[in-house]
């Protein structure tokens, strides 16, 4: 008996200590924007995502009540808007004036026509690279210690005039060859056309420069420096005899000439940006005209 009893009592006391552990009371946690409180933790933080907005809303709305506090009233919201109405009128009116000066004197015009009605230079294309340019000795004692490229920009700054604005009004005779900075892959030259093809008859005006007509200007003046390295050569024949450093420097001079063929796209395109560099001209500064090249 003793024994069973005893085994009563544990069961008991166990019994007894889980409804003392049921009995404990869970504390609870309460929404920081209402206050309401919630026992579950992840119940509480839905309500307080909700609650949130809610909260906001209502704190937006008492931030605008209270800076809607000094609007202007309604009379005076009409005199505002009829004077911004008459501004705006005002505006308008001048922009269409604007608008009107500005197609009636802002018009496109082609190039050539521009060039053929504007700029008549006393000497065509080819007679001005035959007959005006020249290499000078100088050039060629440069050509020694430099590239070809850095001489034949030496040569076109000394013979080929910049067809700005200044130098056009100063000039007794323009440039028979023009290219703009609006359009830099495009050259015009001022040379002789037909005009009538059943009797040959020519005519001076300008046209663009074709590709076959640009090798042919720089053979011509390939053609000059060829020349004038020849002359330097027989007249200092007994020196270049004598020294062969200098002989030496003629020689690596005449390799630079033989290695240039303007046939050559590479070639070509750097003494075509060379003289593009020295001539260009900015149209702007001429006439008030949107070019249509």
């Amino acid at each position: 008996m003793s024994f069973i009893n005893n085994n009563n009592f544990k069961t008991n006391s166990i019994i007894i200590n889980n409804n003392s552990n049921n009995n404990v009371k869970k504390t609870k946690s309460s929404c920081i924007y209402c206050s309401k409180q919630y026992t579950n933790k992840t119940s509480l933080e839905k309500h307080m995502l909700l609650c949130c907005i809610l909260y906001k809303s209502k704190r937006q709305l008492k931030i605008e009540e209270e800076e809607t506090e000094n609007l202007p009233s309604h009379n005076k919201l009409c005199f505002i808007v009829q004077e911004l109405t008459l501004k705006i009128k005002k505006l308008e009116e001048k922009i269409e004036i604007q608008d009107k000066f500005i197609t009636k004197t802002k018009k496109k015009i082609n190039v050539l026509e521009w060039l053929n009605n504007n700029i008549i230079p006393s000497d065509d294309i080819n007679d001005y690279i035959n007959n005006k340019i020249s290499v000078k000795e100088d050039e060629i004692l440069f050509m020694m210690n430099n590239t070809f490229y850095d001489t034949l920009d030496k040569i076109f700054s000394e013979n080929f005039e910049n067809n700005s604005d200044s130098n056009i009004n100063s000039s007794p005779s323009p440039s028979p060859i023009f290219c703009f900075i609006q359009n830099s892959n495009k050259f015009y030259i001022y040379s002789n056309t037909n005009t009538n093809t059943n009797t040959n008859a020519k005519t001076k005006a300008w046209t663009e420069l074709t590709k076959q007509e640009c090798i042919k200007i720089f053979n011509i003046i390939y053609s000059k420096i060829f020349k004038k390295l020849m002359e330097w050569k027989n007249a200092n024949e007994e020196q270049l005899n004598k020294s062969e450093q200098l002989d030496s420097l003629y020689l690596k001079t005449m390799g630079k000439l033989m290695s240039i063929d303007f046939k050559n796209e590479t070639t070509l395109s750097k003494a075509k940006t060379s003289l593009f560099n020295k001539i260009k001209t900015d149209m702007k500064q001429i006439i008030e005209y949107d070019f249509d090249f």
